[in-house]
């Protein structure tokens, strides 16, 4: 008799309990593909990022893309421990281009999901 076969014939045992905590997901996943959205006239760009409850008590490390005039530039971006929902992220000089040496900013709202 094997383990699923036990766990169906003695639910009173709590394993399958004991089981779905064990397996449940405790992090989003790595890459992350933002779609930014620049409000009018303005040289800085918006956008959100999500995490789990264990990532922002822990912090995390992931991997998102900065839109770069044509392109999608791929960055590590380092998430603090202790985080919280809402919490607004700033990456200076990622935004959109105001003239040859300067750019605006990326800001990146954390939305903490449940799963």
């Amino acid at each position: 008799m094997s383990f699923i076969d036990l766990k169906f014939c003695y639910p009173e045992w709590g394993i399958s309990r004991t089981l779905s905590l064990a397996t449940v997901r405790k992090s989003t996943p790595y890459l992350h593909i933002t779609r930014p959205v620049p409000k009018t006239g303005e040289s800085d760009i918006y956008g959100a990022i999500s995490i789990t409850l264990d990532e922002a008590a822990r912090g995390a490390r992931k991997l998102t893309t900065i839109p770069l005039e044509y392109q999608k530039k791929p960055i590590i971006l380092h998430i603090p421990a202790e985080t919280r929902d809402g919490t607004k992220l700033r990456l200076a000089g990622r935004g959109k281009k105001i003239d040859h040496n300067h750019r605006g900013d990326f800001y990146l709202t954390v939305r903490v999901t449940n799963n």
